[in-house]
């Protein structure tokens, strides 16, 4: 969001931006059987009556459940962070050559999640209605990388982005 300084009469920024974009619940619905099916064929089949295992497994599936439920995006003066549990790129706002507004099919990529064609990388989770933000750059290597970030607020990420490349590092 930007607006107006009273002094300057110059956009005046937050300092970060951030989005989160959670799955819908009946991602989580789907999530939370799979977890039961694999906590009970794991305690009780493969691994015996051990109890450490039956105390642990909830926890290791929450933490998983937890880490994959939601897509966190962070904009800061220097760059934009793209979360998808521990995995996501850092890109370097003054990498980045061009940004703007896509519509993406999910099929395509062959799901959601961090999805890879034809060297572009896609980061989504269902219910963004196919929009996105896509953000070509360059990495340490010189190498051009696209990127889409799928979210139902893609104008707003874009704007916040075209800010900060405009305004340079702080």
């Amino acid at each position: 969001m930007r607006r107006t300084g009273w002094l300057e009469n110059q956009p005046v920024m937050k300092e970060n931006y951030n989005q989160t974009i959670w799955a819908p619940w009946p991602v989580h619905a789907v999530f939370a059987v799979f977890a039961v099916f694999a906590g009970l064929i794991a305690t009780h089949v493969a691994l015996g009556e051990s109890t450490w295992v039956r105390a642990a497994l909830p926890i290791v599936i929450g933490a998983i459940w937890a880490s994959f439920s939601a897509l966190r995006l962070d904009v800061t003066r220097r760059d934009l962070r793209i979360r998808f549990g521990l995995f996501g790129p850092r890109i370097p706002i003054e990498s980045v050559r061009d940004i703007e507004e896509a519509r993406y099919r999910w099929t395509a990529f062959g799901g959601w999640g961090i999805r890879h064609r034809r060297g572009t990388q896609l980061y989504c989770l269902p219910g963004d209605g196919g929009t996105a933000v896509k953000i070509r750059w360059c990495d340490q290597k010189g190498r051009v990388r696209t990127t889409l970030v799928g979210t139902s607020r893609a104008r707003e990420l874009a704007s916040e982005l075209v800010a900060r490349r405009v305004a340079g590092p702080a």
